[in-house]
């Protein structure tokens, strides 16, 4: 009983913050606690209407100074995550290389809409990439011969997918892909039954109300995200996503512990949709766009030698793989955050990996801009794809193999 009414009273806090409901191609400055002054002037929420109907929002950043159309990168969160967990430095970098960049919530997660909340729609999740995509294309301002998709562990795979299933992706970023496994032999028919799924599940969305699907779906049982802690719990055994028995649980315990609550947005809740999973396999012989993997040399919730097997089964011509030196699978997003102090000052909270925070962000901006030709100062030596840079936010110059 008190759990119920802890988690309610925290749905309630994160409704009460969430924007204002502004239609399809409208805008708003975000707020200051979210965007320090100097990205303020580029960046406004968005939202934009997600498979049947359910309004996504978020934000989009916008390149200071563009005389022209500019490229894009389209980024959504990971399992039972929002954008507002880590994914905001990142944006920054690749903003600051002329590349624009959409972020917004899955639906029922964050500040998007969508009841019951937290609940992982693989389809669903899948479409509203699809309608990102749409959503980016009709901006004036977004080039849409540029397009380039972000995703991170679930939504990495739904990335890779989308990169198979969709001619307008150009360019793929996708963190530790998965739940993701390189078939022995890719199945042409395989893959020509999930691309006729994917268009009809895409038509049924289109003419289906959120009501109506939402009652179509079959959803599983509800469990903490990660075990839950406190005297209140204490005695209770109970089943977790990340529980005792998943090799990752220590990296995400202590990713949520510091990262999640209603500042991000983020409840210690989720289900899943039981209504078929995206076969991802069959898609990786069918990714041709320039593509960069991102792994932990530490994470055991997605190791590395999985990661390395999917970019050796890629077909695209132009692929890397990037791998850091530590910081588990959440690594990366375990970003600074501020937080109150004692005497109600608000403070920064160091991240744990800060040098693999800007690694990774240089290491995306980097690829990003090159993959979608972000600016003219891109240029090309006879050098193995790199960036002159020591921080994100520095870089003048990209140098990439003709």
């Amino acid at each position: 009983m008190l759990l119920t009414l802890r988690k309610e009273r925290l749905l309630k806090l994160i409704k009460k913050n969430r924007p204002a409901t502004c239609g399809p191609g409208q805008s708003r400055t975000v707020s200051d606690e979210t965007t320090p002054a100097k990205h303020r002037n580029s960046c406004e929420t968005v939202a934009f209407s997600g498979a049947g109907g359910t309004l996504l929002r978020g934000i989009l950043l916008r390149p200071a100074g563009a005389t022209s159309r500019v490229p894009v990168l389209v980024m959504a969160h990971g399992f039972s995550c929002t954008w507002r967990q880590g994914l905001l430095p990142i944006a920054r970098a690749c903003q600051a290389r002329g590349v624009a960049v959409l972020l917004f919530d899955h639906a029922s997660f964050g500040d998007s809409d969508g009841e019951p909340r937290c609940v992982v729609d693989w389809w669903g999740q899948l479409l509203g990439y699809q309608r990102a995509l749409d959503f980016v294309c009709a901006e004036p301002s977004i080039d849409s011969a540029r397009i380039g998709l972000f995703g991170f562990s679930l939504s990495g795979a739904e990335t890779l997918l989308l990169s198979a299933l969709d001619a307008r992706v150009k360019a793929l970023v996708a963190v530790a892909p998965g739940p993701i496994d390189v078939p022995a032999s890719p199945d042409p028919s395989l893959f020509a039954a999930l691309q006729r799924e994917f268009a009809k599940r895409a038509a049924q969305a289109a003419g289906v109300s959120e009501s109506a699907g939402r009652a179509a779906r079959d959803v599983g049982a509800a469990l903490p995200v990660v075990p839950p802690h406190g005297p209140w719990q204490r005695g209770k055994s109970a089943r977790s996503w990340f529980g005792e028995r998943i090799p990752g649980k220590r990296d995400a315990v202590a990713f949520f512990g510091r990262r999640g609550g209603p500042r991000a947005g983020w409840v210690n809740s989720s289900a899943q949709v039981l209504d078929g999973i995206p076969d991802w396999d069959e898609a990786i012989a069918h990714v041709h766009v320039p593509t960069l993997l991102i792994a932990a040399a530490d994470d055991v919730t997605k190791p590395l030698r999985t990661t390395r097997e999917l970019l050796d089964a890629l077909p695209a011509t132009s692929k890397r793989l990037h791998v850091l030196e530590r910081g588990g699978h959440f690594g990366m997003f375990d970003t600074p955050l501020r937080e109150p102090g004692s005497d109600g000052a608000k403070r920064e909270a160091p991240a744990p990996f800060p040098a693999m925070v800007d690694e990774a962000a240089n290491a995306v901006a980097c690829f990003v801009a090159v993959a979608l030709n972000a600016r003219e100062e891109v240029g090309r030596d006879d050098g193995a794809a790199m960036c002159e840079t020591v921080t994100p936010i520095s870089v003048h110059r990209v140098h990439v193999a003709a």
